[in-house]
């Protein structure tokens, strides 16, 4: 196993050993068995994928094979046609993970897959080239030359999601790529909804435990959105971590676990200034209220954090026992949130009513008077 994988790959595997589990409805131990049959001296394997998210298909394991390869011939019909672990394997070898790696790809690259894979689908994408020809026979108001975000564009975005797997998911990498190379924001933002949505439901269609669709979405959002790389050699400069030779796996393990919970649990201003998602607004004693008693808040906030946190690890557990930990975690996060008195009254804003000059193209700068009861 080697620690220095990217982090995409190693999503891409436990993506690949959870939907596996899902289709199967097998343990680990089943899992081991159906593969390698009964044995007094456990092979482990998927234990091991899940604990390490090492690779299925990098050594042969069982009859010349990878683990990759044996999976997707488990329970094939007679005819030889595809299994059901088929869809699995059809993930792992996406380029949804490639692009999530890749940081320098060349535009014309994304645009090439675009194009195959709505070749695979009977689909078409006319090019600027095309557009003239299209117009002249076929007419303006043909789908395939609607430029804009219009209806052809919405339908497109929402088939995407709609399948919603690792490859329609890296269609629209590739269409926010396009985008972006263009300059085109308003179609990226457009896209940007769409593939924030793609991601959750792929996560989703495929049973992925809620961890690993977490560490997804968030490198999605972080290398995709905003062409922000954090790697392990982050990790290890912020939490000084040096490399260690001749290290156990145990041990290896344990440091992968650890880059990959602090890479999702990263401080907000980590190699930022700490600002900017935010807005300016006026002083209030609500916000006078948090900074007065930003010690206390902060210590508070660390363990309600911590017990949130457990509770979304841990709420999806089939042991009753554990659900029942994870509710009382979430319980004890409500109770120390509670224990806190804000301040009475509404936020302060700047406006409460239209200001004297607004500009049409951006949202209301006030919020609405709520109407009076009778």
């Amino acid at each position: 196993m080697r620690i220095s994988e990217d982090l995409a790959f190693r999503l891409r595997n436990w993506f690949w050993y959870w939907q596996v589990r899902a289709i199967s409805g097998l343990s680990d131990d089943g899992l081991d068995e159906k593969c390698f049959g009964e044995s007094d001296r456990r092979r482990r394997q998927f234990e091991r994928i899940r604990a390490s998210a090492s690779s299925p298909n990098r050594v042969a394991v069982v009859g010349g094979q990878t683990l990759l390869d044996a999976v997707n011939d488990w329970d094939r019909p007679d005819d030889g046609g595809p299994g059901p672990y088929a869809v699995a394997t059809t993930a792992f070898n996406s380029r949804f993970w490639d692009f999530l790696a890749a940081r320098h790809l060349e535009p014309r690259e994304y645009s090439a897959f675009i194009q195959q894979i709505a070749r695979e689908r009977g689909w078409v994408r006319a090019s600027t080239d095309d557009s003239g020809v299209y117009f002249t026979f076929l007419g303006g108001d043909e789908p395939a030359i609607e430029q804009g975000l219009g209806t052809a564009y919405s339908a497109m975005l929402h088939k995407l999601v709609e399948e919603a797997t690792p490859d329609t998911t890296a269609v629209l990498v590739a269409l926010f790529r396009e985008a972006m190379h263009r300059v085109d924001l308003e179609q990226a933002m457009a896209i940007k909804s769409a593939l924030t949505t793609a991601v959750i439901m792929m996560c989703r269609r495929a049973k992925i435990d809620r961890p690993t669709e977490h560490m997804i979405w968030q490198l999605n959002k972080d290398r995709v959105l905003a062409n922000w790389w954090i790697t392990e050699a982050h990790w290890r400069e912020y939490t000084q971590t040096p490399v260690k030779p001749n290290i156990s796996t145990r041990q290896r393990i344990k440091e992968f676990q650890s880059w990959v919970w602090w890479y999702i649990g990263r401080p907000l201003s980590f190699q930022k200034t700490g600002y900017g998602l935010f807005p300016i607004v006026p002083g209030s004693a609500r916000t006078d209220w948090v900074e007065d008693n930003r010690s206390a808040l902060d210590i508070a906030y660390e363990d309600i954090s911590h017990f949130r946190w457990q509770h979304l690890l841990l709420e999806d557990a089939l042991d009753p026992a554990i659900q029942r930990e994870a509710e009382k975690m979430k319980a004890d996060a409500d109770e120390l949130v509670a224990a806190f008195r804000v301040p009475p009254g509404e936020p302060t804003r700047f406006y409460s009513s239209r200001p004297n000059l607004e500009m049409g193209d951006l949202p209301p700068a006030y919020v609405e008077p709520k109407a009076l009861s009778d």
